[in-house]
């Protein structure tokens, strides 16, 4: 809203503002959800004939089995101990994540009523929100249902922001964005990232080829690297620049703090 105040600004999964502000199934930021756990399925295993006890559609029924409470970096290592065959890694991270009550905290709410005081649409009983409802549900069989969830609190929401923004995104910002995506993001698809770097007058998208919610999941020398020429030098990478990942799936070897030192050590 101030873009003559805008520095050096990197913006790392991104969704669709419009979507984000008006839509209300706002189904598009989860859309590559089930390409991503697929795709991570692949890499992880040679063949998926090699999975040991578990298939992508029998992954799809534990959504009616409550026992993922603690977020996909627990979740990723339960079936990574899963497809080995290691059941007494994957019970002890089960039995490490809680009761649901002992999870219970302000911050989801908070994340609703932020997303709730932003939106301008509105929704007053079920009948309204089924079609949207319909939308999120086929968007994503994995986490279709939280979402679904998300949007019918917000939509209910009995309150709004004092200032709500209803113009567009295309704009020139005092120094070019650097935009940030993962090819395979599962709540931030890399469409919107496109998107978002044409609108933004100057800004450069990198893309890192990667699986995960934004690119520090599964990260990349050469994506730290194209950041840290951004901030230190104020040079942007050419646009659609492809980095590969450094972090292999799953990994419990190698870890951010490895690559952060290891792209520290080379040559810019």
């Amino acid at each position: 809203m101030f873009p003559d105040s805008v520095g050096h600004m990197v913006v790392d999964g991104v969704i669709d503002a419009t979507e984000y502000y008006h839509d209300p199934a706002e189904a598009e930021y989860i859309s590559l959800a089930d390409e991503t756990f697929a795709r991570a399925n692949r890499r992880y295993n040679s063949s998926l004939n090699s999975m040991i006890g578990f298939t992508s559609s029998s992954i799809y029924h534990l959504g009616t089995v409550p026992v993922f409470n603690s977020g996909w970096p627990r979740t990723s290592l339960v079936l990574k101990g899963s497809y080995e065959g290691n059941v007494t890694q994957a019970t002890a991270l089960l039995q490490a994540g809680g009761s649901i009550a002992a999870g219970l905290s302000i911050a989801p709410e908070a994340n609703l009523g932020i997303r709730a005081a932003d939106r301008t649409a509105r929704v007053h009983n079920l009948e309204e929100y089924q079609p949207y409802l319909d939308k999120i549900l086929e968007s994503s069989k994995i986490i279709g249902d939280i979402s679904a969830y998300a949007q019918m609190a917000v939509l209910q929401w009995n309150s709004s922001a004092i200032e709500v923004y209803n113009g567009d995104f295309r704009v020139k910002t005092k120094t070019g964005v650097l935009v940030a995506s993962n090819t395979s993001d599962p709540l931030a698809p890399l469409a919107a990232g496109k998107r978002l770097s044409g609108l933004v007058e100057g800004s450069s998208l990198l893309i890192n080829n990667g699986c995960g919610h934004t690119v520090l999941s599964q990260a990349s020398i050469c994506t730290i690297k194209h950041i840290r020429a951004y901030f230190v030098s104020d040079v942007l990478p050419t646009t659609n620049t492809v980095c590969e990942p450094d972090i292999p799936l799953f990994s419990t070897n190698i870890t951010l703090a490895d690559i952060l030192t290891k792209s520290e050590a080379e040559p810019q």
